[in-house]
């Protein structure tokens, strides 16, 4: 069983479900007492999360790298970081790796693909959202990407920064954001 590197913390929650996700499938898949092979290299976010606000991109990718760098040191044979966003930094992490980086927007072109849906609706941060480094993946596997209005993404940007990065599951962000989505 290959070892996997995880990039965590960005936030915590997030980390959370990637784990569950992970050793879910691999338990599923294998049976018995099985889980996944997993090292973990959790991030202090606010640290992040500051440098975002600020633009401070090249910051930001060389924290990841670093633990990176680490992850593989450690002995994983591949890595993943465990949010969307971060995949900005993408390719400056997977540049000074031996191992491969896998990102998040391949894994979901070869979902999309398999299940022959050619036109999403991307929700995300407004990094994720609105930078290419997501969207130009699945432009160029063919596949549509629809983006909700500036006004739609700023909330979600806050519903995912302000609420679920904290563990905040607010029915009231719910029930107000989910009619405006049917109104687009």
């Amino acid at each position: 069983m290959k070892t996997i590197g995880l990039i965590g913390g960005m936030s915590y929650e997030s980390t959370v479900t990637y784990y569950n996700i992970i050793n879910s499938r691999i338990n599923n898949a294998l049976g018995a007492h099985h889980s996944a092979k997993i090292l973990l290299y959790s991030v202090d976010f606010e640290e992040l999360y500051s440098k975002m606000k600020k633009n401070e991109w090249q910051k930001i990718s060389s924290i990841l790298i670093n633990a990176a760098k680490s992850l593989e040191i450690a002995g994983a044979d591949f890595i993943l970081i465990c949010t969307n966003a971060m995949h900005m930094v993408f390719d400056k992490v997977q540049e000074v790796l031996d191992v491969p980086l896998i990102h998040i927007a391949d894994a979901l072109i070869d979902r999309l693909s398999g299940d022959n849906i050619k036109k999403v609706l991307l929700l995300g941060t407004k990094t994720t959202m609105l930078q290419p480094f997501y969207t130009d993946k699945l432009f160029k596997s063919d596949i549509e990407v629809i983006l909700p209005s500036d006004n739609m993404m700023n909330e979600l940007d806050n519903i995912i920064f302000n609420e679920l990065c904290v563990g905040n599951i607010n029915d009231i962000s719910k029930e107000n954001f989910f009619p405006l989505l049917k109104q687009e």
